[in-house]
């Protein structure tokens, strides 16, 4: 579903089990389908299709595009991770790799002083290597924005979904051509305890024209583009 480019309505997919399939499971993960995942585009099925969207702030609820396929990856990390063999950074290991200064790290080691932030969560896991030193800088300088951003919320721990990506696995996703998470100064993280949504309103006033913002039910985005930009994921 990764590499969905067209829109498809419900109707359409009725036919299509193995798509079906994959939405079932993907709504199982967010907890909005409670069902059997059969493939079957029942009304149990659709009722959770159309709960997520709502949730996600995505109009037409009767189709199935871009956005919310996009939308629907992000419920279980696959987003940043579409290939299934890939490994996944919420898991326990541990990986070492080299960055564009010719330092070895490791991915479960800190991000230089940012001690809250790892290697790991910033490159999904070392399997994303930095292209350079330019991309190696902004991770540093997000990490230590995200130090901020942890202190800002009474030092709550912070959940990273996606970090820097590299080109490859930017289409992969589905993301814009010109994307903040291609430079390494984008991240998408929860915050525990604390919804998405009243995460963003808190930062809107506080990250000001540092960069972008932006809203969803599942995550909360923030860039340092260097100047203000707010939206609502789906519109």
């Amino acid at each position: 579903m990764s590499q969905l480019n067209t829109t498809l309505t419900l109707d359409s997919l009725v036919q299509n089990r193995v798509l079906v399939t994959e939405i079932q499971y993907l709504l199982s993960v967010g907890g909005f389908y409670k069902g059997k995942v059969d493939g079957i585009l029942g009304k149990q099925t659709i009722a959770a299709f159309v709960e997520f969207k709502k949730q996600a702030y995505l109009q037409h609820p009767d189709r199935l595009g871009q956005s919310t396929a996009r939308a629907l990856l992000e419920l279980q990390g696959k987003a940043w991770h579409p290939n299934p063999t890939e490994t996944s950074p919420n898991r326990i290991s541990t990986v070492q790799f080299r960055l564009p200064t010719g330092e070895m790290v490791a991915t479960n080691e800190p991000i230089f002083e940012c001690k809250h932030f790892t290697w790991g969560e910033a490159t999904g896991n070392g399997s994303r290597k930095l292209a350079d030193k330019t991309i190696l800088f902004n991770v540093v300088r997000t990490a230590q924005c995200l130090e901020r951003v942890r202190s800002h919320f009474g030092n709550r721990a912070i959940k990273i979904n996606s970090w820097y990506r590299p080109p490859s696995i930017n289409r992969a996703v589905g993301g814009v051509s010109n994307s903040t998470h291609i430079q390494g100064y984008a991240v998408d993280f929860t915050i525990e305890g604390i919804t998405p949504v009243e995460v963003y309103q808190k930062l809107d006033a506080w990250h000001g024209k540092a960069g972008g913002l932006g809203k969803s039910v599942l995550f909360t985005h923030l860039d340092l583009r260097g100047y203000a930009a707010r939206w609502i994921y789906g519109r």
